[in-house]
């Protein structure tokens, strides 16, 4: 029996043997595709794999079997077995191109799985460089990985195949800029939870979340997964460096810091971070300099390595390398909104300045779509085609970079020395947690009859459609009858932005002294009828009693003090008196005694009031600012007799390219000539201005005004971006006797501190601060430094609020403000809002936010101007804070205002240095006092005040706890009666 069925099982055997061996593969295959056209599936497979397995040694044929057989599982939606199909052609095969190709498609957009997508589509492209499909989607799936770096030289080659999208030339531009939808990359995660590139792309949502935690763990598994991963390693380190985690950092540098690693930009970039954490400049410039060779367009590179260089010394090495930072964030910012000919064509010329052969190609292709008949531009065209034969796939042209013009070879090389081990190991991941400091706040507006609410021209808050209806109204805390009490001063807006309402005027509100205040508006004679933003005070005729200036949509007017409790009013007119000012201050500029005026304006075009502009997803939304020119600002120089001469550019304070929103004016640093002021810009998606005045001996030219932000460090973030600016805080906030500057930003970015230096130059140190994670979140307006508990140091508050309502989008409309209490060491700690009063537990749109002294107790209160809801007046409320003195100057020997004057005193061994400043930021104007916090001091320490005159004086023996004047020249304080006894 068992013979016989082993003579069956070898007989069987045997014709299936025979039977294939005798079968001909390509007839198999002609049939199978036959049957499939028939509609013969199953058959079809069968004959196709039959004819795969039979043709071993022919290429040919066996590729065209694998394609059939993907193709079939394809239309059945069995997509993994497709995609194995499309990876089993052989090399030699001439379907093996477009079947990875094919294979690359289905794990990018049907698995999603990005890995293998991006596996296949570099296969493809390694065999054939020229390939359209495998540029164009090795481009898409790296920027969607996050390596964004690796993707710029595909994107490059899109524009030498001459098949380059608008979308796709931006993306280019953007460099390390990325769009991430956390929807698709939480999908891409979910369908494949081994691959770590979805994770990257979640750590970088959760670390602009402020999730750093979740951030980091996300990376380090990603590290875990693929060890051979650059991207989520140059990650890591970017994020402990943003947590100062200096352990982490030499972990990082020492267990994950491969070849490869060095060989990233980023990597780089991190590196130079570290070294410079740990008070190496040297080391750091080098690792900067590294990235700067190997991709001259990332503007933190740029910018850090410039910065480094003026803290080296090096300041005419720096001037280079800051100049292309800032050119490269306004390449940036222009190719966003570029989308008509004339803009586009103004993206290509700085293209092509930034040496950029392939981009300014691009775009002038582009232009060209846009005027076909075009001969001028169609032979410009021609002529930069034929310029790009024989460059490489690189943006910069060869032979055009800054960086193999610096000779580093002195400096150290960048590695770490037992020294800085031990630094690193030394550190500490800093501590935000703080216990209750015990800061309160009441809100007493309607307690105190205050009742005013900011017409924007829009019905409701969520029904804002221009950009003239986000930026809100101002606020001036300012004692205009001169009786010791703060009075408050409130624009109004109007239904429409260049009609005179008569339904709407800015409000003036009198404090009686005891609590309460009164509309005094029609009694006052002000009759402010014009689309009202910001408002500044000053003493324009030196009459002892303060004028109002306020900005408007158009035309500005200044409001006299008749110091009879009304005022009359001035028109500015001349040229420029129908720009958009936002923010406006009065100070003396020129040194010769009399204020001036300085208008900060927006924005610029015909339709800048009417323009709407359509979002990504087709809808139309207000329009970024970048869609506008920005408006030049304007200064008028005070003539002593009633008229102003617009000095604008003969003072040279007229930059093109800003488009202000705040400003303030003080002495910023010891290099400021005696009676002048320095003015400080923050623009709005541009880059700041610092206008910086030497002494020219001319005070009606003040010739020597000059922008030097950037290389003060104040033009950019310290990743060499231009932000969202808009509401500023000056003060010392360290205690090192120098004045830094806090500026608010949009969401999605942060709120930048800079401290400012010993050689008078300015660092971002945003991350140090423990300011960067908690403003994310956040659109920040209006903002002041305040000693909130009168312990001789600068606490902050912020407003916060949308321009529009994007909840659709996940971002927040209505925001809480925030208060941070400053350790004393600069570091700032957020309090919880349930802590400070019920009105930080809500939600607002907060715009104009100015600090005043309402109740003449010391402590600093808080006035803020909203969008949708009235207007806030927070009470400060903390018990447990130190003595104080309030002083309030007066100039002799220069502008009465005495704006500029610094004083200085000591609490122990801190230093403590306070300045009258004006500008006051955002739209605001706060009360023209300084109050010197003491702690639990029960004598008030000698104070040294120096007057922007130059002159010094000492004053000893102050009241605690009191007010007084003191008076250029005289050596005696004036001490004001106490509020009770002049209490209404």
């Amino acid at each position: 029996m068992w013979r016989l069925i082993f003579l069956i099982v070898v007989v069987v055997v045997g014709l299936v043997w025979w039977t294939n061996r005798s079968r001909n593969p390509v007839a198999d295959l002609a049939q199978a595709r036959a049957l499939f056209a028939d509609g013969h599936v199953v058959e079809a497979v069968d004959l196709a794999k039959l004819a795969f397995n039979q043709s071993e040694g022919d290429s040919v044929i066996r590729g065209e079997a694998a394609v059939l057989v993907a193709r079939i599982a394809e239309q059945n939606d069995d997509l993994q077995d497709a995609a194995s199909w499309y990876d089993r052609v052989p090399d030699r095969s001439p379907e093996f191109s477009s079947a990875r190709a094919s294979s690359g498609l289905i794990y990018a957009e049907k698995l999603h799985r990005l890995g293998d997508a991006i596996d296949r589509f570099a296969t493809v492209e390694e065999r054939d460089p020229g390939s359209l499909v495998a540029r164009r989607r090795l481009a898409q799936v790296l920027g969607l990985a996050n390596r964004t770096h690796e993707a710029q030289e595909h994107l490059v080659a899109l524009v030498r195949l001459g098949n380059i999208s608008h979308l796709e030339l931006l993306l280019l531009v953007l460099g390390e800029e990325t769009i991430d939808d956390v929807q698709v990359v939480e999908r891409y995660q979910k369908a494949a939870p081994s691959d770590p590139h979805p994770l990257i792309g979640l750590a970088r949502l959760a670390a602009q979340a402020g999730k750093m935690a979740r951030a980091r763990e996300l990376l380090q598994e990603a590290i875990t997964l693929d060890g051979e991963l650059v991207e989520p390693v140059v990650r890591l380190g970017a994020l402990l460096v943003e947590t100062r985690d200096f352990r982490g950092l030499l972990n990082w540098e020492q267990e994950l810091v491969s070849m490869k690693v060095k060989q990233h930009p980023g990597g780089q970039v991190v590196r130079g971070d570290m070294f410079r954490l740990i008070d190496a400049p040297r080391r750091a410039a080098r690792c900067y300099l590294d990235a700067v060779r190997m991709d001259p367009n990332r503007p933190e590179a740029c910018y850090r390595l410039g910065r480094i260089l003026v803290s080296l010394g090096q300041s005419d090495q720096a001037t280079e390398f800051l100049q292309r930072a800032r050119q490269v964030e306004a390449y940036v910012q222009a190719a966003k909104v570029a989308n008509g000919a004339e803009t586009i064509a103004d993206v290509a010329r700085q293209a092509a300045a930034l040496s950029l052969p392939w981009e300014e190609f691009a775009w002038t292709a582009l232009q060209s779509t846009t005027d076909p008949n075009n001969r001028q531009l169609a032979e410009k065209l021609t002529r930069l085609k034929d310029a790009l034969a024989g460059l490489p796939d690189q943006r910069i042209r060869p032979g055009t970079g800054i960086a193999q013009r610096l000779d580093l070879t002195g400096y150290p090389q960048p590695e770490l020395s037992d020294a800085l081990v031990a630094r690193l190991d030394q550190g500490d991941v800093a501590d935000d947690q703080v216990a209750d400091r015990g800061i309160r706040f009441e809100e007493t507006a309607m307690a105190t009859g205050l009742n005013f609410r900011f017409v924007n021209g829009a019905n409701r808050a969520e029904d804002i459609r221009f950009m003239y209806q986000t930026t809100g109204g101002g606020v001036a805390a300012v004692d205009y009858d001169r009786d010791g009490w703060p009075d408050l001063w409130w624009t109004q807006g109007a239904d429409q932005p260049t009609v005179r309402d008569g339904k709407h005027s800015d409000a003036l509100f009198l404090n009686t002294g005891d609590g309460r205040v009164i509309d005094v508006t029609i009694q006052a004679g002000v009759a402010e009828n014009r689309f009202s933003q910001g408002v500044a005070v000053g003493d324009i005729d030196a009459d002892g009693f303060p004028d109002i200036l306020v900005a408007n949509l158009v035309e500005n007017r200044l409001w006299l003090n008749n110091g009879d409790g009304t005022f009359t009013a001035a028109e500015l007119g001349g040229p420029g008196r129908n720009r958009w000012t936002t923010s406006c201050l009065v100070a003396d500029l020129d040194g010769d005694g009399l204020p001036d005026l300085y208008e900060v304006n927006y924005l610029a075009g015909e339709d800048v009031f009417t323009r709407r502009c359509r979002e990504s997803d087709g809808t139309t939304g207000i329009c970024t600012p970048q869609t506008f020119s920005g408006s030049l600002d304007r200064t008028l120089r005070n003539l002593g007799d009633g008229q102003f001469e617009d000095v604008s550019s003969r003072w040279k304070l007229q930059r093109p390219g800003g488009s202000g929103l705040g400003v303030v004016a003080a002495r910023l640093g010891t290099s400021t000539p005696p009676g002048r002021l320095d003015l400080f810009i923050a623009n709005d998606t541009r880059a700041n201005f610092l206008y910086r005045s030497g002494s020219s001996g001319d005070k009606s030219s003040s010739s020597a005004w000059r922008d030097t932000a950037l290389q003060q460090g104040l033009a950019l973030n310290d990743a060499g971006r231009a932000e969202a600016c808009m509401g500023i805080a000056v003060g010392d906030v360290d205690g090192d006797g120098r004045l830094d500057l806090f500026v608010t930003n949009f969401i999605d970015e942060t709120n930048t501190l800079y401290r400012q230096n010993e050689r008078g130059g300015f660092s971002d140190r945003t991350r140090a601060a423990g300011l960067e994670s908690p403003s994310r979140a956040q659109l920040g307006f209006g903002t002041q430094f305040l000693d909130l508990d009168l312990d001789g140091v600068l606490d902050l508050v912020v407003t916060n609020g949308h321009i529009e309502n994007n909840t659709a989008k996940g971002q927040p409309f209505r925001m809480p403000p925030q208060v941070f209490w400053n350790d004393g060491s600069g570091r700032f700690h957020l309090l919880a809002a349930d802590k400070l009063g019920d009105f930080f537990s809500g939600r607002y749109l907060g715009r104009g936010l100015a600090r005043l002294d309402f109740n003449r107790d010391g402590a600093a209160d808080i006035a803020i101007s909203h969008v949708g809801r009235p207007a806030a007046l927070l009470i400060n409320r903390t018990v447990q804070r130190g003595h104080h003195v309030v002083v309030r100057l007066v100039g002799t020997r220069g502008n009465r205002d005495a704006i500029g004057t610094t004083l200085m005193y000591h609490l122990g061994s801190r230093r403590v240095v306070r300045q009258l400043t004006a500008g006051d930021g955002f739209q605001a104007s706060n009360q023209r006092v300084v109050v010197l916090g003491l702690g639990a001091s029960g004598v008030v320490p000698p104070v040294e005040v120096t007057w922007p005159s130059g002159t010094r004086q000492v004053f000893d023996g102050l009241p605690i706890d009191g007010e007084v004047v003191l008076v250029e020249g005289r050596s005696r304080a004036f001490r004001l009666p106490g509020p009770e006894s002049t209490g209404r």
